[in-house]
């Protein structure tokens, strides 16, 4: 059988919870060093995606800034053609899409009107009107 001395079990009582103290310092300590290194490749991964989130905010903006201006040409261009339309054309009779031109120029300046004073149209004010042909 095994026979274990006073002296041996008081080493083995003695010397088990020291190297328990020598192993979880050395894991300890490896912990935080990669913790550290964790920490810093988070704050660079954060850092990254707060410029992606920056730089589509900008895209977007500059996107809705390019769009404004290209609707506000194509009523300006409209609104000349309707008028065109009106001044050079004879009769409505003798051109039937000519009363659309000049619903849809009082439409166009209606909504110009309304955008000028921050006013909202509904959903169905939007709606394009039909091309009968």
């Amino acid at each position: 059988m095994l026979s274990i001395s006073v002296f041996e079990l008081l080493l083995m009582i003695a010397a088990l919870p020291l190297l328990g103290g020598v192993i979880g310092y050395v894991i300890a300590v490896d912990r935080s060093g990669r913790s550290a290194a964790d920490d810093e490749r988070v704050e660079a991964l954060e850092q990254e995606v707060t410029e992606y989130k920056q730089g589509v905010t900008t895209h977007f903006q500059e996107t809705a800034d390019l769009l404004q201006q290209m609707t506000e040409q194509y009523r300006s261009l409209y609104a000349h053609m309707a008028q065109g339309a009106v001044s050079l054309c004879d009769a409505p009779e003798d051109h039937p899409r000519l009363e659309e031109f000049k619903r849809l120029g009082r439409a166009l300046d209606e909504a110009a009107a309304e955008i000028g004073s921050g006013e909202e149209t509904p959903d169905e004010d939007r709606k394009a009107p039909s091309r009968d042909v």
